[in-house]
């Protein structure tokens, strides 16, 4: 008994043939079967090849001959730039925005390729154009804060260079009242007050609260001898800005100008009410106390100046002040106190013992013992060779009824400046 031939491990593909009775029959569409398995999907990638070649074609530009011409659109139609996108792992060219949009963005549809819509000229023309703007005002922007910097640096230095530089400012931004504040500044230090005063009236006009350019319309008008006017715009700054001691000194100051001594000084307490330190207000103080006549008060202005001195460590302008201070009040003792630390401060011992010694004195004629010890302990210290110290301190130990300590001094006086310092001592 003859077997029947194996069937291959495919066969099963091809058993609804086996019912076919003409077996030529059967063969011819065996292999029909096989050609459109494998022949037919070859042929229809062949066509969609053929058709994505001719889309890609005609975004290319020009040359149908080179897939290496896409057009991007960057902002501007006259500049371009040519490069390819290709993804390599879906086999698709990404389609890129050109000039004439419209045209392929209907091409786009027919195919229905999966491409992002494409926007027409115009559209893109007018996001373009909004794009540009918002750049250009931030970068004027940009431009504007530089030059109001280099402005407000050239404003005494180099007046008329500012000026057109701010004048550009105001080109770009009308409403810039730091720019017109700084014109109006440079106007005044080249002499051009009505401008001045111009344009940083129109600075208040657009910041009607700002409290420095009040006083700085004030300092115009004072430039130009227009103290009410000065005062007056003082007087408004201090209201729109209560805790700034400068402008009450400013008033003060143009008070004493227009003769108002009494209203200057109320002002001048009230800057120092908020800053005991403001030195200003005390030379100030001081000026209009002399020329009322009262030299103490002004002595006591002066030293209150020095001391502010001394403690910023400028000690030459402290001397200053308290030698002035000594000239107005011989008899003010704190003035000569605060002399000689000056001077020990700076270095100039024989000077302070000098002071201290003089403050002793003074004490002395006051009948002030124990300070007058006090001052010319002090003055020993940094003069221990001076023996008219040592008998003065031996004299105030005497007149408070300490004999020992008053003897003990009169040694020491003996032995610095011997038997004639003793009879010329005066006892």
């Amino acid at each position: 008994m003859c077997k029947s031939p194996k069937k291959s491990a495919n066969s099963k593909i091809y058993n609804f043939f086996d019912n076919f009775i003409h077996t030529r029959l059967k063969y011819i569409l065996k292999i029909w079967l096989l050609h459109f398995i494998y022949f037919v999907p070859f042929t229809i990638m062949l066509i969609f090849s053929f058709f994505n070649y001719n889309i890609l074609c005609a975004y290319a530009g020009t040359n149908n001959n080179s897939l290496n011409n896409n057009i991007y659109y960057h902002g501007n139609f006259t500049s371009y730039k040519y490069n390819s996108k290709y993804n390599s792992s879906s086999y698709r060219y990404n389609i890129i925005k050109t000039s004439d949009g419209i045209n392929k963005n209907a091409k786009i549809k027919e195919n229905n390729l999966a491409a992002p819509p494409i926007k027409t000229k115009e559209i893109l023309k007018i996001k373009n154009v909004k794009e540009t703007k918002n750049t250009y005002q931030i970068i004027n922007k940009l431009n504007s804060k530089t030059l109001l910097k280099k402005a407000k640096s050239e404003l005494y230095d180099k007046p008329n260079k500012a000026i057109s530089d701010l004048r550009l400012v105001l080109k770009r931004d009308r409403d810039n009242y730091e720019a017109y504040n700084y014109l109006g500044l440079a106007y005044n230090n080249i002499n051009k007050s009505k401008k001045a005063v111009i344009e940083i009236k129109k600075a208040i006009k657009i910041s009607p609260k700002n409290s420095v350019l009040y006083s700085n319309l004030a300092t115009v008008y004072y430039k130009n001898n227009k103290y009410k006017d000065a005062f007056k715009y003082f007087a408004k700054a201090s209201k729109y800005n209560p805790k700034n001691f400068v402008y009450y000194n400013d008033m003060g100051f143009v008070d004493n100008k227009m003769g108002k001594y009494h209203t200057a000084i109320a002002h001048l307490n009230k800057a120092i009410k908020i800053n005991p330190f403001y030195l200003t207000a005390y030379t100030n103080m001081a000026s209009i106390f002399r020329k009322l006549g009262e030299n103490k008060r002004a002595s006591i202005n002066f030293n209150k100046a020095g001391i502010i001195y001394f403690r910023s460590g400028n000690y030459p302008g402290a001397i200053n002040e308290f030698k002035t201070s000594i000239r107005l009040n011989s008899r003010y003792a704190p003035a000569y106190e605060n002399l000689g630390n000056s001077y020990v401060r700076y270095g100039k011992t024989a000077k302070a013992s000098s002071s201290y010694d003089k403050a002793g004195n003074m004490f002395f004629s006051m009948e002030h013992y124990n300070k007058a010890i006090n001052f010319y302990k002090l003055a020993s210290k940094y003069a221990p060779n001076n023996a008219s110290i040592y008998h003065q301190l031996s004299t105030s130990y005497i007149k408070i009824g300490n004999i020992q300590m008053g003897a003990h001094y009169l040694r020491k006086m003996i032995r610095v400046g011997g038997v004639g310092a003793l009879m010329g001592g005066g006892l």
